[in-house]
Formats: structure tokens, sequence, C-alpha cells
């Protein structure tokens, strides 16, 4: 095969050959690591679900562990597992729609487990990982459908290798099904749009079905795809996701009904009854149950009104933000600011990294004093202290004698040309200007690379708090 071929064949599938070098990167993130970060109680959530599946494929009937107040606690049986007490077994377990458990439950058997103790978080979190890597792939494409190669190469970076973010993906909790499902559905209604194929339109349909059937809150897909389509006057089709959606969701009634009605409805009634506060973005934004801050995260939100304003012409931008708004409207009618876990934030991550990424191009494109500080402050300099500032690494560079004045001196190389740029009101230093954001931009997502792969040490350290 000749060269010239093979720039033909690259150049030809440029985006696709990007998409996948990004998704094998994000993948091998994940893997990493995967059984043992998080550790194995950071949350019995994902036993819950695995066991509800186990159960209902082997024995017909779900069980798990609950502490819902609808469950009468005298006739349980009290069990202790990775030392954690007074752990409940229900029978039949109502806590969430089956469809996860199945999946995660259905792995563990296929992979060996035989008994809820044989549901290690090596088995249980692979369907998390699959669902995460599709996701990375699905969100490339979304991206240069709604600007270009560049953004949608920055933002689908990000996506890739936010510690936070691929911390929260190993994990074996629904919301990273319901992630996979709203951006396939946003990627078939964007090609629906563009090609008016009803091949996309019925693979939305599906996909968007099958949200609330994986828990209560994939009902925010179903409206918010639903809206999408009404806000493009397409009501027909609008209407159409809305009735395929709450006839799925219809179902999980009709599954309540087969084994107790009686008891479905008071654990619907016992998760209602668990709202107390609608402070739902002090919770999504600033709460301590988030294992560790993370600048791309605090970035995402500070960015967001800077790209829903920049972007207001872009009717596509302003579809996109729907699920957003509507997933925000659905965690505040189910009272999930009461009891905030950080896995309720993976639906947010699209969103957030897509202003990102916007407002990173935009640093890139043109470098001000502005965005070059919101960058430097909030992310540089958070990837560098975590990145490169590891006690176990060869290369600790806060231990490096005069470390204080190096890093005055690279930011002050950083800020130089800008402030010259600005004050001068000059173009001549603009390329200089693009070749430090883009190295700024690239060693934060080396520092990425850095942090999840050693995250286990640093977590260990309590050096991320």
């Amino acid at each position: 095969m000749n060269t010239d071929l093979i720039k033909i064949i690259i150049t030809n599938n440029k985006n696709l050959l990007i998409a996948v070098l990004i998704t094998i990167l994000g993948t091998w993130l994940r893997v990493y690591n995967y059984a043992v970060v998080p550790d194995e109680n950071f949350t019995f959530d994902e036993y819950a679900f695995a066991w509800s599946g186990m159960s209902l494929i082997q024995n017909s009937v779900p069980t798990s562990w609950s502490y819902l107040s609808a469950y009468d606690t005298d006739k349980l049986t009290r069990i202790e597992w990775l030392g954690k007490k007074n752990l409940y077994l229900v029978t039949p377990w109502f806590d969430h729609p089956p469809l996860f458990g199945l999946i995660v439950g259905g792995f563990a058997i296929l992979l060996g487990a035989n008994t809820f103790w044989e549901c290690t978080t090596q088995l249980i979190r692979i369907p998390s990982l699959i669902f995460s890597s599709i996701s990375i792939f699905i969100f490339y494409f979304i991206n240069h459908k709604l600007f270009n190669t560049k953004i949608a190469t920055i933002t689908a970076l990000i996506f890739a290798t936010d510690p936070l973010f691929v911390y929260l993906s190993r994990l074996a909790v629904s919301e990273n099904l319901l992630i996979l499902l709203l951006l396939g559905s946003i990627f078939c209604f964007l090609e629906y749009l563009s090609k008016s194929s009803t091949i996309y339109f019925y693979i939305l349909v599906a996909l968007t079905s099958l949200a609330p059937l994986v828990k209560v809150t994939g009902l925010s897909i179903v409206a918010a795809l639903s809206l999408m389509f009404v806000y493009k006057k397409k009501i027909r089709d609008g209407l159409i996701v809305m009735t395929a959606g709450i006839f799925a969701f219809s179902l999980y009634f009709v599954y309540g009904w087969f084994y107790d009605f009686k008891l479905f409805i008071s654990v619907l009634k016992a998760h209602s009854q668990r709202f107390n506060s609608i402070l739902i973005l002090k919770e999504m934004i600033f709460s301590g149950n988030l294992p560790f801050i993370d600048a791309w995260f605090i970035l995402g939100w500070m960015t967001l009104p800077y790209a829903m304003k920049n972007l207001v012409s872009n009717y596509k931008i302003q579809l996109i933000y729907l699920p957003l708004i509507t997933y925000l409207f659905m965690s505040i009618f189910s009272g999930a600011q009461s009891h905030f876990y950080c896995w309720y934030t993976i639906p947010l991550y699209p969103f957030l990294l897509i202003s990102s990424g916007y407002f990173i191009s935009d640093f890139i494109k043109k470098p001000s004093l502005l965005n070059s500080s919101v960058i430097i402050i909030i992310v540089f300099s958070w990837c560098l202290n975590y990145g490169l500032g590891h006690p176990w690494s060869n290369f600790y560079i806060l231990n490096l004698k005069g470390f204080k004045y190096i890093f005055i001196a690279l930011i002050s190389i950083i800020y130089a040309p800008i402030v010259i740029q600005e004050v001068l009101r000059t173009k001549k230093l603009l390329f200089l200007n693009r070749v430090v954001a883009i190295l700024v931009f690239s060693s934060c997502i080396v520092a990425n690379i850095l942090i999840t792969y050693n995250l286990k040490q640093i977590l260990e350290s309590n050096l991320i708090e």
C-alpha cells in the first residue's frame, strides 16, 4: 500500500480516526485500576443493582438490600457485607426499575458469579466501562456535528480524561447507562434532522423509551427529546417520543403489580418523602459528597452562561441544553438534592464539557486576559499541582528548590505576551499566544492522564480534597 493511498484513507476518515484514538485513550484510563478505584465499598448501590438483577434472573423475583421505610424491617433479613452492618435484604426489591440491574447482574453471572457474595467490583463494573467507552465515541461526533473537528477534539479529550468523570464512569450505577442513552438519543436527533432518515428516529424512540426503565430520572430524557422535536415544530414526532416513553414507564408499574403492587406504591411514596430541599445547584456544584474537587467540573459550570450567550444563534446548541435543564428539574422533583450522591452528576457532564470545550476553543483562537485567567487559575494550576506534584513521582516539582519562583516565572511567560497584545492592541503576538494556549491545554490533558493513572495513590495520600 503506497503512502498516497494511506494519506487518502486518513484524510477521508479523519474524524473517525480521531474519535477512535480518543476512545481508546479514555477506555484505557477507565479500565486501569477500575476494580479498586473507587474502593469496593465506596457505594453499596453498586451491589444493590447487581443483586437485584442476579436474583431476578436466577429466582424470577428481585432481591436486594434497601433502607427505605416502605419495607418492614422486622420481617427482613439483616446482613453484613464488606464491613457494612445493618443491611436489610428485601424481596421483592422495588427501589429502582429493573433494566440496569438485569444488565449488571447478568454480566456477573456470565462472568462466573453464582451468589451475591461473588459479585465483586471486578465483575459488576464492566458494563459501566463499556457504556462509558461508547459514550466517548458518540460524544465526539455530537460535537463534530454541532461545531467542527477542533472543538470536537478538545471537548472529547476532556470528556475522556477528566479524572473525576473517569472515576465516576467506573461505578456500577444506572447513570452510566443513562448517559449513553442520552448521547445516543441526541446523536440520532441530529442525524434525523440533517438526513430525514426514519431509521434514526426509530432508534431514538427505542433509546428514550429504555431510559425510564433504567431509572425514574430517565424520564427527563424522554421529556427533553420530546421538547426538542416540538421546538423544531415536529410536534407529531415529539408526541410519539413522549407516548412511547410513558408507555415504557408504565411497564415499571406492571412490573410492580406482578409482584406486590401495594408495596410498590409504598416504595414510590417513600422516595417522594425524601424531598426536603430545593438547593439542587448547591449540591450539584459544591457538594462535599463529591470524592474530590474537580477543576473541569467547576469550569463547566462557570462557562455555561458564556456558551449559552455566545451560541444563541445556533439552534442546535440551544436544543442540546434542554436535557441539562430537564434533568435538573427532574432531580429537584425527585428530591435528589435531599440525599445527593456524586454519581447524580454523571448526566450533566456532556453539557458542562461542551461549554468548557467551546470556551477553550475561544481561548486557543483568540487568547485574552480574561479567558486565559480563567483557564490558568481554575484548570491549569489544579492540573499542574496534582498532575506533576504527587510525592511518589520521580518528578515531584513541589519539592524542587525554588519551585515558587519557577511557577511565578512560568505564569509570567504565559501572561506577558497576552498583556502586551491587549495593552498595545496589536495582533503581532497572536500566533505566539495561540501556541502558548495550545501548550497550556495540552499540558492540562497530560496532567489529567497522570492524575487518573495515579489516582489510587493520590486519594490514599489525601492530596486531593
